[in-house]
């Protein structure tokens, strides 16, 4: 009876207008902001390949005690889904004999516009966290409450089925309905990520995406039973 409902109200849902416009929201807004991360990582990779060379060179001195190593730190390649912090950091540390370093040095912005240094810019994870949060609640405010103004309340409520196994099926029926749009966002991204030359995954990386993934679809169940709840 679970399965019956879920599916019921996934079919309903994926004709519906609010689904299209979630889809094409998620087809417009994903592919422009993982670009726009892809730019941003070229852009440090460029920095970074120049301060290495840089590093390299302050190695050949004559004398021991004016040697500065200096240890460049090469860019994220899951920045391109999630900024994390390394625009507020710096990406270079410089070594002093008989100190310990502390802070990172360097650039920590790639945009050459200092007024677009002070911009918020969104990145994959923040967008999705966004949008499936939006989309969550859009399918799940009136789950409960739409049945009973259409008068279909009473009459699944006369079978044989309690109350929480009726949430949990429409619980699964909303979720049903979102892992299309979500399964879209990270093929298509994936997509865009292999299109562009000069950006590969390690299996560390590719395991933290999964992972990624995964926390994704427990967070956007979460604002489903808050939906419900509401």
């Amino acid at each position: 009876m679970i399965f019956s409902i879920a599916l019921k109200d996934f079919l309903g849902n994926f004709v519906s207008a609010r689904f299209i416009i979630g889809f094409i929201l998620c087809l417009i807004l994903i592919p422009f902001t993982v670009v726009i991360g892809i730019q941003e990582y070229k852009s440090r990779q460029s920095i970074y390949e120049v301060e290495k060379n840089e590093a390299n060179e302050s190695m050949n001195v004559t004398v021991y005690s004016a040697l500065r190593p200096v240890v460049v730190k090469p860019p994220e390649p899951l920045s391109v889904f999630s900024r994390g912090i390394s625009n507020n950091v710096g990406n270079r540390v410089k070594i002093y004999l008989g100190t310990i370093p502390l802070l990172a040095e360097g650039r920590t912005s790639v945009r050459d516009n200092p007024l677009l240094n002070t911009l918020f810019t969104l990145d994959f994870c923040s967008v999705m966290a966004i949008i499936m949060s939006l989309l969550a609640f859009v399918f799940s405010y009136d789950a409960c409450s739409g049945e009973r103004e259409q008068g279909t309340l009473k009459l699944i409520m006369s079978q044989s089925i309690s109350r929480s196994k009726y949430l949990m099926g429409k619980i699964a029926g909303v979720f049903l309905t979102i892992l299309p749009i979500i399964l879209f966002c990270y093929i298509l991204s994936f997509i865009i990520v292999m299109v562009f030359p000069g950006i590969s995954f390690s299996a560390n990386e590719w395991s933290r995406i999964i992972v990624l993934f995964l926390l994704s679809i427990v967070y956007f169940t979460l604002f489903i039973a808050l939906g419900i709840f509401i």
